[in-house]
């Protein structure tokens, strides 16, 4: 699990890379609301199926929202998940 619920962060994008090779090894993303996840440079597990990114933001990205810029090579799933600051 990667958490950036509690995260300050003074750049507009951030580049994650990401690595895991058991099929079993999933991925939690935490991120808040009004940050925008991008997965375009994911590869995945080859021939059993198709990449597993599942990442449905409950609203558009803030005017000072962070765009977390996913690549590497997955096997698994990444499930990326919003909340909203208790703040």
């Amino acid at each position: 699990m990667v958490d950036f619920r509690q995260a300050y962060c003074p750049h507009p994008e951030i580049a994650m890379h990401v690595s895991c090779h058991s099929p079993f090894g999933d991925i939690i993303i935490r991120v808040p609301v009004g940050w925008q996840v991008l997965s375009d440079e994911m590869t995945s597990g080859g021939w059993i199926r198709l990449l597993r990114v599942h990442n449905r933001p409950p609203e558009p990205l803030s005017p000072d929202g962070v765009v977390l810029r996913l690549s590497g090579h997955i096997s698994g799933d990444i499930w990326v998940r919003y909340h909203h600051n208790s703040s």
